[in-house]
């Protein structure tokens, strides 16, 4: 707890910078890291494995398109987006939350697909998978822009593969997209202490053990949640 207020001053501190001078911190415009890339590939292979194959195939068949969505939402300043504290139900300072991100962003897919328009439908699918995935870390919950947030994103990127798993994906985590975003921030936040770099229990990979997988699997749950609300479907898809 002592780390989340920590990491919320700190945020305040580093708003109140970029209000002053229009410097944004490094984390918001550093670009997409291929960490996403491959919650992405192991999320089909986790539908696949899981019965999905049906789903897993089309994300197959539009995959470029869903790493462009994603890697799409990293660009430029939109991160400053990808944020959402689930006590206080806001992001970061006055910006749209990651909350509000996903149901647009998914709202806009499926209008898409209804429409035929698949490549782009998978385009915007990918752009709120990226915010599902980004709330498995917590300082995303916190809406914390330093407390070791780079340090912590940047060990994964280097290790992620010894987090893949390859079934087991976690559906029904929410009714609406922004549910998804929310569930993830509850469950992201209890974790704050492994990674904030005064902390006298940080450990970085029982962090990654337990978020990276997680990210994993709800990230193939929401993509099957994506396909059963375009074709109304309740059951296996």
């Amino acid at each position: 707890m002592k780390a989340m207020f920590g990491a919320v001053a700190q945020s305040l501190v580093s708003l109140k910078s970029f209000v002053n001078t229009g410097i944004i911190p490094a984390q918001g415009v550093k670009g997409c890291s291929s960490t996403h890339l491959f919650i992405n590939a192991r999320a089909i292979q986790i539908l696949f494995l899981d019965g999905h194959q049906f789903a897993a195939r089309i994300l197959n068949k539009y995959k470029s398109d869903l790493n462009n969505g994603c890697s799409w939402a990293d660009r430029g300043v939109r991160s400053v987006c990808h944020h959402y504290n689930p006590v206080t139900g806001t992001g970061l300072w006055k910006w749209p939350s990651a909350y509000q991100k996903c149901n647009d962003y998914l709202t806009q897919a499926k209008l898409l697909w209804l429409n035929g328009k698949f490549n782009d439908a998978i385009f915007w699918l990918g752009a709120a998978a990226h915010l599902v995935q980004d709330l498995c870390v917590p300082h995303h919950a916190a809406c914390s822009l330093f407390e070791g947030h780079l340090d912590f994103e940047n060990w994964i990127e280097k290790r992620k593969e010894q987090y893949a798993v390859f079934d087991d994906g976690i559906y029904n985590l929410g009714r609406t997209p922004g549910e998804w975003v929310s569930q993830n921030a509850c469950f992201s936040m209890a974790y704050l202490d492994l990674i904030c770099p005064e902390s006298p229990v940080k450990d970085f990979d029982r962090a990654g053990d337990i978020l990276v997988k997680r990210a994993q699997r709800t990230t193939a749950g929401f993509f099957l949640y994506f396909f059963q609300m375009v074709y109304q479907l309740r059951g296996p898809i």
